[in-house]
């Protein structure tokens, strides 16, 4: 009850603070908590109208927070050419 709770929240302050995002889709990215997976927190998730993205399966050399810095990297590596691994 306390993450749907947060959720809501969430929902309010997007709403008050990014006007017009909510009818644009917003997506929602949180682990497999137990919290965050009970019926009751994925029902306020559809309620709020929030896209629920997938958790990538466990890989000890990859953590989520570090999805951001892959653009940077693609971008830098763009048209780059390298003979061998």
């Amino acid at each position: 009850m306390y993450y749907a709770g947060l959720i809501r929240k969430l929902r309010e302050v997007i709403k008050n603070t990014r006007r017009g995002k909510l009818t644009q889709g917003m997506l929602l990215h949180h682990d497999n908590a137990p919290a965050h997976t009970s019926h009751f927190a994925m029902a306020t998730v559809h309620d709020c109208g929030f896209e629920l993205l997938s958790h990538p399966p466990y890989s000890p050399d990859l953590a989520p927070s570090d999805f951001h810095l892959f653009i940077h990297l693609k971008k830098s590596l763009r048209g780059r050419a390298f003979e061998d691994d």
